[in-house]
């Protein structure tokens, strides 16, 4: 993710974009006048040095105020991945089908930004466990991942592109 001293780009998916861009419209177009508007009844209920509704209110608004930041500077600095991107490794927006070695199941992952990611969806962060075990591997490589329950061993069975 790009800092004020690393301004190298987000990537992102095409999927993973407009996710973002519609939560930061919510969040601007919605989220922000309601809590306005809550603000202003509370400020209207009297001393807002003693006010719980008006302290919730403010407390939401530095919330919601902090994720749009947030989302403008992911979004000002994303760089989409093209779905047409060729090659043979695993990299950012592929879908990996994994094969669990020690368990004879079958796994799989699209691999995206943490901003994207939602494991129960299938989507893992390229700088999860297994995202970083397999990024820039091929098909038919072994790698071991080491997670609390112990070693975990895939073989990346195919790469899906887009």
């Amino acid at each position: 993710m790009a800092t004020i001293n690393d301004p190298s780009p987000t990537l992102l998916t095409h999927e993973g974009h407009a996710k973002l861009k519609a939560e930061l419209d919510d969040l601007i177009n919605n989220a922000r006048p309601q809590i306005a508007q809550q603000l202003l009844e509370a400020r209207a209920a009297g001393d807002i040095r003693e006010n719980a509704p008006y302290d919730a209110a403010k407390q939401q608004q530095a919330l919601v105020e902090a994720r749009i930041r947030e989302l403008q500077r992911v979004l000002a600095n994303a760089e989409i991945i093209s779905d047409a991107h060729t090659g043979t490794k695993v990299t950012l927006g592929t879908t990996v089908v994994l094969h669990d070695v020690d368990h004879d199941e079958e796994i799989r992952y699209q691999i995206v930004n943490t901003s994207e990611a939602n494991p129960r969806l299938g989507k893992i962060s390229s700088a999860s466990p297994v995202g970083r075990a397999i990024l820039d591997r091929g098909e038919g490589d072994v790698v071991e991942v080491t997670a609390p329950a112990g070693t975990l061993r895939y073989r990346i069975e195919r790469i899906e592109r887009g």
